[in-house]
């Protein structure tokens, strides 16, 4: 910096005089009138020119007055212009002999602090002083402008007690940021940037104390309770490569006791904020912006009360205790996993063993930990207290939100939810299939098995599904398998070894199938079910197609679980049920037998060779509907109908009849809460009664044949003897077996028959049934004619 002029001029009397001496000089001017020290104003003489005293008064008045603020100028100018260069000659030695005891601590404490103070841009050029304040007897403070531009700074001086002159205790630079001007002092900005020099410093050694001394209390307590291993690689990440302090050329930003301090580093900057506290600068926290991913830490602070909040609960999870670790979680996975689970069933790994590294990563207000080890990976998510919200300058502080482990052996993961949830989603689950409780099955089932399945089933159907392997609750855990979303059960269940696979979805597990292993069907009940429930459905519609006053709400039924085909060819045509659909729910009641699953179809075998039925289901869309039936009443050729070919032809030769009340009936169905029929009791003719002209009463069934084989109306209950039988048409040719693939045949053991006791076998009973609705012979072979509408 250049150096001020002098304020007094060169031909002044008072230029080379101390203080002391030019001040008692202006006092004998201002007694004599301006002639003391005045040679030619002696000369003349007050006598001789008499006018001369009265002007030389006035004169010596106004010339005084003048002396009096170019001595006092003439004092700051100098202490100033020592500084100016001294300073401008980056001499530091001779520039600490000019500045105040607190100047130097603060901006002048390093050997390399000349090179902060040329970052700060003091103005430079000729300066002039243009205002001096007493602020006290030993405090001033001096305005000066330096430059073309006249750029104002504020000197504040004070009087060096030891040496009594004045020295330089601080400069004010003027500064405008975002449409504001302010003041800002060197001694301030060069503390701060000192500051941060050492902070540098401190983080390159690596020393803990040194690093803990210039941070904020809070960031320092934080640093120092990290684990050792972790928090090395955290200071090294910090550090950055190594390069020299002195040539790092931080940006800084002042507010009143908060500074940011910009430091640029290999592929990135450092961020450093700063906190005025007692005078001191130090560090409340540190963002890491690098293109280098690893090395991204938007906040240091932040990150090590993440970490020390996860190492908290990995200590607290190793007591086993849950009221230990309620604090450290979430109330959501705190009541949903950790208050249901058996904490021992899952191992986790304390920090204190330094068994696994540690990694962490912080995206707004989640932490994901990494947990490394030889034989599993840990991974702990976190959440933030309140998520953006931030309440003054509080801490954040994180919750555990889950917690999972990747086994590297058998390359598993299993999450802590589902470990301690999916047993008692399964519990729940079992009670509600034993009590039959579709709602409560709908909601603890995924959106497959209850698509599939439970949106489907009701009171009409479910009965009549073959669960009576649940129908107690009570099972054995035998094993568990995790597989990520997956969890699998192994189960021993009445009496039969089953396996509930639970899949997560939307963040709880759901039971998405069973396996089970129950000869002549599928391995899936969810397979099973849905194949089923159409056969249910289409043979509860056939038993309520016998009352006049339902046969809309049959035919509706009907239609819903039939194929297009069926549905154009048969129950579009009629507005009946054609003879009460010849009885086929009594076939269907029949036991499951088979299952044959081809590619988009299916074959169900219900019954035996001697009463029962064969069902074809097709794919279509996304459900399974039922294409043909085969209605089985003996083992010869003649005693098998082809129900849909059967109600077709008579639909086209009008001998297709609709139900007739006979006698007294008991109401079929009633309507319940969701609008769909529910069936009450079966139709029973008053006394057993047939009006006259009617069929004929139907023929006992053999009594080989077993009481809940005998035909009767769905959904199933006790099924007893046929007590009448609708007039049918003579059989058609039976469908063909080999329509339908015969992959993945369930087949089980032969089933057991009692021999007949009685004379009339099954096929003369099932004749019987028949002979009705054929006048002479059978029309098997011949085709099928063109239905008409009724």
């Amino acid at each position: 910096m250049p150096s001020l002029p002098q304020p007094v001029t060169a031909t002044s009397p008072l230029r080379g005089r101390s203080a002391e001496d030019s001040a008692s000089l202006c006092h004998q001017r201002l007694a004599t009138g301006g002639i003391v020290g005045n040679p030619g104003l002696q000369t003349c003489g007050p006598k001789r020119f008499p006018w001369l005293r009265l002007f030389g008064v006035a004169t010596s008045l106004a010339l005084t007055m003048a002396g009096v603020v170019g001595c006092a100028n003439m004092v700051e100018s100098r202490a100033i212009e020592k500084f100016a260069t001294n300073l401008d000659s980056a001499n530091l030695t001779a520039l600490k002999t000019t500045a105040s005891k607190d100047f130097n601590e603060k901006a002048l404490r390093t050997a390399d602090a000349m090179d902060d103070l040329k970052i700060l841009n003091l103005p430079s050029g000729k300066s002039s002083v243009v205002k001096v304040e007493e602020i006290d007897p030993k405090r001033k403070r001096v305005t000066v402008e330096v430059g073309e531009q006249k750029k104002e700074i504020f000197y504040e001086l004070v009087l060096d007690e030891k040496w009594k002159e004045w020295v330089v205790d601080d400069v004010f630079m003027k500064q405008r940021k975002k449409g504001v001007t302010a003041y800002k002092s060197v001694t301030e900005q060069m503390d701060l940037l000192l500051s941060v020099r050492e902070g540098i410093e401190s983080w390159n050694s690596g020393e803990v104390d040194p690093i803990c001394d210039r941070l904020t209390p809070e960031f320092a307590a934080a640093i120092r309770n990290l684990p050792e291993e972790y928090r090395v690689k955290l200071t090294a990440i910090v550090a950055g490569k190594k390069r020299s302090a002195k040539s790092t050329k931080p940006e800084a930003s002042l507010d009143d006791k908060t500074a940011v301090v910009r430091l640029p580093r290999e592929r990135g900057e450092t961020v450093w904020t700063l906190q005025l506290q007692e005078g001191h600068w130090l560090v409340s926290d540190i963002a890491i912006d690098s293109k280098e991913e690893s090395e991204q830490i938007p906040s240091v602070y932040k990150q090590s009360l993440a970490v020390l909040r996860c190492v908290e609960f990995l200590d607290a999870y190793a007591t086993h205790d849950r009221e230990v670790l309620k604090p450290f979680c979430s109330s959501e996975f705190y009541e949903g996993a950790i208050a249901l689970g058996e904490l021992s069933l899952v191992n986790l790994p304390r920090p204190a063993d330094a068994s696994h590294t540690i990694e962490v990563k912080i995206q707004k207000t989640r932490a994901d930990f990494t947990l490394t080890g030889k034989e599993n990976v840990i991974h702990v998510a976190m959440h933030r207290q309140g998520g953006d919200i931030v309440i003054g300058d509080q801490p954040p502080v994180y919750e555990v939100s889950e917690v999972s482990v990747y086994d590297i052996a058998t390359n598993q993961e299993q999450h802590l939810t589902a470990v301690f949830t999916a047993q008692a989603m399964l519990e729940l689950f079992a009670e509600a299939i034993s009590q039959r409780d579709v709602v409560t099955l709908r909601q603890l089932s995924t959106h497959d098995f209850t698509k599939r399945v439970w949106s489907k089933a009701n009171d009409q159907n479910l009965p009549g599904l073959p669960l009576d392997v649940f129908n107690e609750p009570e099972m054995q855990i035998v094993g568990r398998k995790f597989e990520g979303a997956l969890t699998r059960f192994f189960v021993v269940q009445g009496g039969q070894e089953l396996t509930y696979y639970l899949r997560e979805q939307q963040g709880q597990f759901r039971i998405d199938d069973i396996e089970w292993k129950v000869p002549g069907r599928p391995a899936s009940v969810k397979m099973t079910a849905e194949l089923l429930i159409p056969l249910q459905n289409f043979a509860f519609a056939i038993s309520l197609g016998r009352d006049p006053a339902y046969q809309q709400v049959a035919l509706e039924g009907l239609q819903k679980c039939c194929s297009d085909e069926f549905n154009r060819i048969v129950w579009r045509q009629t507005r009946f049920v054609p003879n009460s659909g010849m009885s086929a729910d009594t076939f269907m009641a029949t036991d499951l037998k088979a299952v044959v699953l081809g590619e988009g179809q299916a074959r169900i075998i219900l019954g035996d060779h001697r009463f029962g039925a064969e069902v074809r289901l097709i794919k279509e869309g996304e459900q399974y509907a039922i294409d043909e039936i085969l209605l089985i009443a003996g083992a010869e050729e003649a005693q098998r109908l082809d129900l849909r070919r059967t109600l077709r032809t008579q639909l086209a030769e009008g001998t297709a009849q609709p139900p007739a009340v006979i006698g007294r009936e008991e109401v079929v169905g009633r309507l319940s809460t969701d609008g769909k029929v529910m069936r009450d009791s079966q139709v029973v003719p008053a006394g057993g009664e047939f009006p006259s002209g009617g069929s004929q009463i139907a023929p006992k069934a053999p009594s080989h044949v077993e009481s809940q084989m005998m035909p009767g109306r769905l959904p199933v209950e006790p099924l007893q003897r046929p007590t009448e039988m609708p007039a049918t048409t003579p059989a058609t040719p039976a469908m063909d077996s080999a329509a339908v693939p015969k992959t993945q045949v369930a087949t089980p053991p032969p089933v057991a028959v009692k021999p007949a006791t009685q004379q009339q076998t099954t096929a003369d009973w099932a004749n019987a049934q028949f002979d009705a609705a054929f006048d002479d012979a059978t029309i098997s072979g011949q085709s099928e004619p063109t239905p008409t509408k009724p």
